[in-house]
């Protein structure tokens, strides 16, 4: 991964995070096996998220600032071979020299990956068109 920035902007190449879509937890075993199912997990066994850029205040990005400050991002998400950019706004903390913990959520709509929301019962029950991805990263940017 390289990363060009000058503290309020960054670019990143190759920073990828291939998430199983075997591995999602809904909390609901149900839910688990039919999202499995909707996703093609056999077929398409990762969902590939590309942190393309981000935005954020430059004063925070130094190690002896340890408030909460916001970052905007712009990644490409990677669905069943559909890609999409996608903006995130994340809240993030230096934790150490060169080190951030990063913590959001962000909603994906399955129709916009070509993903047909299920029905069941006749279309009596419908799933939620949404898939939320809850995240909790640290980072650290070696040099």
């Amino acid at each position: 991964m390289t990363i060009e920035q000058d503290g309020s902007h960054a670019v990143f190449n190759n920073a990828r995070i291939k998430l199983r879509t075997q591995d999602f937890n809904c909390h609901n075993e149900l839910y688990n096996c039919n999202i499995r199912k909707i996703l093609e997990a056999d077929k398409f066994p990762f969902i590939t998220v590309a942190l393309l850029e981000t935005w954020q205040d430059s004063s925070f990005m130094k190690n002896d600032s340890h408030s909460w400050f916001n970052v905007l991002s712009s990644m490409n998400v990677t669905i069943k071979q559909t890609s999409k950019i996608q903006t995130v706004r994340a809240k993030a903390q230096s934790i150490g020299e060169n080190k951030f913990r990063i913590v959001g959520a962000q909603k994906l709509h399955m129709k916009d990956f070509g993903i047909e929301v299920p029905k069941y019962m006749g279309g009596l029950v419908r799933v939620e068109d949404e898939i939320v991805f809850n995240f909790d990263l640290v980072v650290e940017l070696i040099k």
